[in-house]
């Protein structure tokens, strides 16, 4: 009996190496579906010629922004990288600074809201997750001279944390991305605003990869992705099929802004500010009632992932972290670039006020760079090939971080799921060491202090932001269409390998500035 235990024990041992050695090569690869809609692997040369040039010439934004129009701007998330860029965009275009107000639970840190049109911005702090909170900050009068204007929100708050995915710590991102949209939406239906665009993400399509699979499949389920708007005239996928709590969570705040969009056919209205009914030759915008305002909504979904400063979370991070280790250098990927994705915000608004609303309103449109899309490795090679403090990745076995994610994300809902009432004085360490039979004389010598998640960059290493880092590829055909064919006629100004390489131009430039300012000092 014993033997019989023993080689079965054996068999599954080595049925699951073998299975963990299949997983790290497939991991290890581009898939074969993605490499048709890859860019060739970037040489140095390229990367050298695309640096040169970009630093020489620059990148056309401003030719790609539509023409300014007479209305006020609240911009929820205003020190945000694209609320925050909005407000610059916005500025380029003429309007003055007191039509633009900025709302978040914090000033921008960016330099150019210190001096310039932009730090005349004025800012109010507001945090999206109480309703009261947001009304007030929407009742905060403006300048006399714009306060008539018409008016359009740009709601670009998001908790980001795509590495979580247990329902039972859902509530972290849709306290904000969910509660905090309706909460933002009720000010601005209450305050008249007549335009109202939402940053969502790609996330809201990306679903969840099954990394344990059959012999006799090629690949994980769900290891390429195309990534469209298809899946939001779909019923809501259940919550285990989102590659993350992060994406269920825009997804659900997507369809409640969506949702929220008075269409011809339900435009009942609510009680608006008399002040946001303001006329407009740039508006369709029609006043039901004396003082009701008919809202127009629709989302923007950044493609995977947004950069563009160096202070970003993903390409500024990695700069300044100098050396990464990663699993997805063969995976391929969409990026947008910050001023990309700005420009889609403003161009959706202009459709939204234009004559061919109802073919836009109430639905998200994906957007991304030109060109085709990049594999993670490209991205490593732009930054280490031309950043000025250089840059190291390291490439351990894949399936070893998977597998140590696994455990990560284990730990984790273990200190979940041992956590003490707010009343217990009993830590969660004390309760765990208790249900393993330690003994309570023992527990009560103990001294064991609280005992919480791990920080970055380990917390990040769980399940679900695999998922999020999978091939996937970003059809954003929809925006590109002209408005009267039911797009934002939306054209990004750059590739990706231009976009990063005018962000690493500003960061060696930044970089220079300090080491001047430092040897100043020093003298």
């Amino acid at each position: 009996m014993f033997g019989i235990t023993a080689t079965l024990l054996l068999l599954l041992a080595a049925v699951f190496t073998l299975h963990i050695v299949r997983l790290n090569y497939v991991m290890s690869r581009t898939p074969r579906a993605a490499r048709a809609h890859a860019l060739e692997p970037l040489t140095a040369e390229r990367i050298r010629e695309t640096y040169e040039r970009v630093r020489g010439k620059g990148i056309d934004w401003r030719g790609k922004l539509p023409r300014r129009k007479e209305r006020r701007y609240i911009i929820v998330g205003g020190s945000g990288l694209v609320g925050g860029q909005l407000a610059l965009d916005l500025l380029q275009m003429g309007v003055p600074p007191a039509a633009i107000r900025l709302m978040d639970i914090r000033r921008p840190a960016r330099a150019e809201f210190s001096s310039g049109p932009a730090s005349e911005v004025r800012f109010v702090d507001a945090d999206v997750t109480s309703e009261g909170g947001m009304f007030r900050a929407f009742d905060e009068p403006w300048d006399e001279a714009v306060a008539r204007l018409p008016l359009t929100v740009f709601h670009t708050v998001a908790l980001i944390r795509p590495f979580e995915r247990s329902e039972a710590l859902y509530e972290r991102c849709s306290r904000v991305n969910v509660a905090g949209t309706a909460n933002v939406l009720a000010a601005a239906r209450r305050a008249g605003a007549g335009v109202f665009v939402y940053t969502s993400s790609c996330h809201a399509a990306v679903r969840s990869t099954g990394w344990f699979f059959p012999p006799w499949l090629r690949e994980p389920r769900n290891f390429v992705q195309f990534v469209g708007d298809g899946d939001f005239w779909e019923p809501m996928p259940r919550p285990r099929d989102f590659a993350s709590n992060y994406a269920r969570s825009k997804a659900e705040g997507e369809r409640l802004v969506c949702g929220a969009d008075d269409d011809d056919e339900d435009d009942d209205g609510e009680p608006g500010a008399t002040h946001g009914g303001g006329s407009n030759s740039n508006s369709n915008n029609n006043s039901k009632g004396n003082n009701r305002v008919r809202m127009r909504t629709a989302a923007i979904r950044p493609g995977n992932g947004v950069y563009g400063h160096k202070d970003d979370t993903i390409v500024g991070r990695i700069m300044k972290l100098r050396r990464v280790p990663t699993y997805s250098g063969p995976w391929v990927h969409n990026w947008v670039n910050v001023r990309n994705v700005t420009q889609a915000h403003l161009l959706l608004e202009d459709a939204l006020l234009g004559p061919h609303a109802d073919r836009v309103a109430g639905r998200p449109f994906m957007v991304s760079d030109a060109g085709p899309p990049l594999r993670f490795q490209d991205v490593y090679d732009v930054l280490a090939t031309t950043s000025a403090t250089g840059m190291r990745v390291d490439h351990p076995p894949p399936v070893l971080m998977l597998l140590a994610a696994y455990a990560v994300e284990a730990y984790c809902l273990l200190l979940l799921a041992t956590a003490s009432a707010r009343t217990s004085t009993i830590t969660p360490l004390k309760r765990l060491l208790r249900l393993l039979g330690v003994p309570p004389a023992l527990l009560a010598k103990m001294r064991v202090g609280v005992v919480r998640e791990p920080g970055e960059p380990l917390v990040l290493f769980q399940p679900a932001l695999f998922s999020s880092s999978v091939t996937s590829i970003i059809d954003d055909s929809a925006a590109r269409r002209a408005p009267q064919e039911g797009g934002l006629g939306y054209r990004p100004a750059c590739t990706t390998v231009e976009g990063m390489c005018l962000q690493v131009v500003h960061w060696n430039e930044w970089i220079e500035r300090r080491r001047l300012e430092g040897a100043a000092a020093a003298e």
